[in-house]
């Protein structure tokens, strides 16, 4: 089944103010810093290996946001520079939403996870 999943960009997290600073918290909120940076579109089609993530110039992202549809869910690999590992059955797997960190000079490899169980 083809598919495609949703990479996007952001320069970071931002803490959530508080509204009453002198109120106790022992947590702190994080978002992620919008607008993103700048998104991309890979098509996931069976088993065949999605093609390597296209570099954005002069890429300012910090943390990347992937999004798998309803349904699917893909084995994956983050490259850091001089790292080219292939997504395969010994990769992650992911489905839903997740985040990950990013820096300039990162790849990203997708495969469909239902033929690499």
């Amino acid at each position: 089944m083809a598919f495609n999943i949703r990479v996007f960009g952001y320069r970071g997290l931002r803490q959530i103010p508080h509204i009453n600073n002198a109120q106790f918290t022992s947590d702190t909120v994080y978002a992620m810093e919008e607008p993103y940076l700048w998104s991309q579109v890979m098509s996931v089609n069976g088993d065949v290996l999605t093609p390597a993530f296209a570099p954005v110039a002069n890429d300012k992202a910090q943390v990347i946001r992937v999004e798998v549809p309803p349904g699917a869910a893909v084995r994956f690999e983050v490259n850091p520079p001089g790292r080219v590992t292939v997504a395969s059955d010994l990769s992650p797997r992911l489905a839903g939403t997740d985040i990950f960190p990013w820096g300039v000079g990162f790849g990203l490899s997708f495969v469909d996870a239902a033929g690499h169980l």
